[in-house]
């Protein structure tokens, strides 16, 4: 009997290690839970604040400027229109009067003396050569090589002349 008695000893002494351990092991799980929320929490917010473009805007508004410019020059090289056939004549016929303008107040340099009206006269040259060249070519493209307004007029009158009154 001295033994059975020794074994319910041993068996009490063994539940409440293992309560005590149980408890303790509660207890250290619950701090480590704890401890692992506590870790996720300021994980989150150094994420947040990694991503937080308000931040990099406030403090590099120079870089953030030239980021956006490159970006608006990126996009808009991509969506870019191609010109059609008539946007590019008009383009050459631009260059060319521009060139013939350059050349004639070129000309025009060695032909008026240097005076204050000087500018002035070369300019309105300049302008009066560039309309007569450009007048001459709208005219030739449009077919029609001659008066423009007086084709126009006469299509008017005709048109006149035919509607019942």
């Amino acid at each position: 009997m001295a033994e059975t008695t020794n074994v319910a000893i041993q068996q009490r002494s063994s539940d409440q290690t293992t309560d005590r351990d149980i408890k303790a092991i509660r207890d250290d799980i619950a701090a480590k839970r704890e401890s692992i929320s506590d870790t996720v929490d300021k994980l989150g917010d150094r994420i947040q604040a990694t991503f937080n473009w308000r931040e990099y805007v406030s403090e590099y508004p120079i870089i953030t400027l030239g980021l956006a410019a490159g970006a608006g020059f990126l996009i808009a090289g991509i969506f870019k229109r191609k010109p059609d056939p008539r946007e590019r004549i008009f383009e050459a016929f631009s260059e060319l009067t521009e060139d013939m303008a350059d050349r004639l107040s070129d000309v025009m340099d060695g032909v008026v003396e240097k005076r204050p009206m000087t500018g002035a006269l070369k300019a309105a040259l300049s302008f009066a050569a560039t309309k007569a060249i450009s007048s001459f070519v709208k005219e030739q493209f449009a077919g029609n090589g001659g008066d423009l307004s007086r084709d126009d007029s006469l299509q008017r009158r005709v048109d006149q002349s035919s509607a019942p009154n």
